[in-house]
This record gives C-alpha cells, sequence and structure tokens, in this order.
C-alpha cells in the first residue's frame, strides 16, 4: 500500500485556528481535508507530493510558541478500521466539513448505546460510521435519525455494506 496524502500535525496550540493552520499549509498544495482536534490535526493533500514537502518544510517550526512535529498519518482506512465489540455498523453521509466524531456521536447517542464513531472524507465528502451495542439500537438510527440535521447538513444512514 502506498503513502496518503493525509498528515499528523502533533503539538499544535489551542491558539491556532483552521485559517491559521491552512495558511501555514497551504503554500505547499491543495489542501483537500483538515480535521482539527484538540492539540493535534489531520491534513489531507490533493498530492503526496505535496504532503513530503509540506513534512519537509514545517516539521519541527514554531507555531505560536510550540513547536510542531509533521508526518504522515498512521490511522487505517475506514474500511480496515478495528470494529468494537460485534455491535452493528451504520455508514452516515453528507457530514458538515466541521464535524468531528465526538459530534457524530452525541448525535447517534439519541438512537441508543454508541460503541464507536469515526469520521472521515471520501472523494471530497464527510462520512462517518457509527457502531451500535444492539441491532435494535441501530435500526432505531436508521428510523429516528436518517435524514435528520446536524450542523445544518440533512445526514444519510444506511447499514453497512448496503450503501
Amino acid at each position: 500500500m502506498g503513502r496518503s496524502n493525509r498528515l499528523y500535525i502533533g503539538h499544535l496550540s489551542s491558539r491556532l485556528r483552521e485559517r491559521d493552520i491552512e495558511y501555514e499549509f497551504g503554500r505547499y498544495g491543495r489542501i483537500r481535508d483538515l480535521s482539527i482536534k484538540q492539540g493535534f490535526a489531520f491534513l489531507e493533500y490533493d498530492r503526496l507530493e505535496d504532503a513530503e514537502y509540506a513534512i519537509r518544510k514545517m516539521d519541527g517550526v514554531n507555531l505560536e510558541g510550540l513547536r510542531i512535529s509533521v508526518e504522515f498519518a498512521k490511522e487505517l482506512p475506514v474500511k480496515q478500521a478495528p470494529r468494537g465489540g460485534g455491535g452493528y455498523r451504520i455508514v452516515c453521509e453528507n457530514l458538515s466539513p466541521y464535524t468531528s466524531w465526538q459530534d457524530l456521536k452525541d448525535f447517534a447517542r439519541k438512537a441508543g448505546k454508541v460503541i464507536y464513531t469515526d469520521v472521515y472524507s471520501e472523494r471530497g465528502e464527510k462520512a462517518g460510521i457509527i457502531e451500535y451495542a444492539t441491532k435494535e439500537d441501530m435500526e432505531e438510527a436508521l428510523y429516528s435519525l436518517n435524514g435528520r440535521e446536524l450542523h445544518r447538513y440533512k445526514t444519510r444512514l444506511y447499514k453497512e455494506g448496503s450503501g
């Protein structure tokens, strides 16, 4: 498997905003996706060469008083993501670019016990995976959450593998 265009950026100051990171990293190539967490971020470029260039130029740079680390992300593709304890999975499409896995989990809890969530970008669209503890909770989510708004985006839910 080849390298991904996705980078992990660590040791980020809480003072940095999305526009700051886009400014600093945008000079090395077109940014496809940016997901900021507390103290770190994932950034995806359109081209592998741009990701490699950004690592060479930005790893060890001081931003807002902290020396950041920049490297290729080590996460697994969502299709190979570890499963929870034999739960029931749903794909949630049409998410806002700003939706985090925590936002998706809060949204999903309205239908039952959630044991795992993750968000990812696929072909420029943000989507997520929700895993429920029981089949009943999954079915309730498919019934009650499909078409509901999350961050002003109307969600589309379906059982994993039936998309």
